[in-house]
């Protein structure tokens, strides 16, 4: 093999690994993308805080229905209880 072949599938070589490296980046991107626009999206029922407050009131309470948003609202609307 001539030094001119090594150099054309150095090069090839080189292309395939920075496609894998861009693919796998992209992926990597999506996942965390996905992560913050739900895990710690403020606005989200869904979020990391929410569900583990709700998880351990839950718990202490033993309320199943228990949720922060529901006990913020309680607390705001004391006067509007029937």
């Amino acid at each position: 093999m001539t030094e001119n072949e090594q150099r054309k599938y150095l090069t090839l070589a080189g292309i395939g690994v920075g496609l894998y490296i861009i693919v796998s980046s992209r992926k990597a991107v999506q996942a965390a993308t996905d992560i913050v626009t739900e895990d710690l999206n403020p606005a989200s029922d869904q979020n990391l805080i929410n569900r583990a407050f709700d998880s351990v009131t839950q718990t202490v309470t033993g309320n199943p229905n228990f949720t922060l948003g529901g006990w913020i609202y309680d607390i705001t609307h004391k006067d509007q209880k029937p």
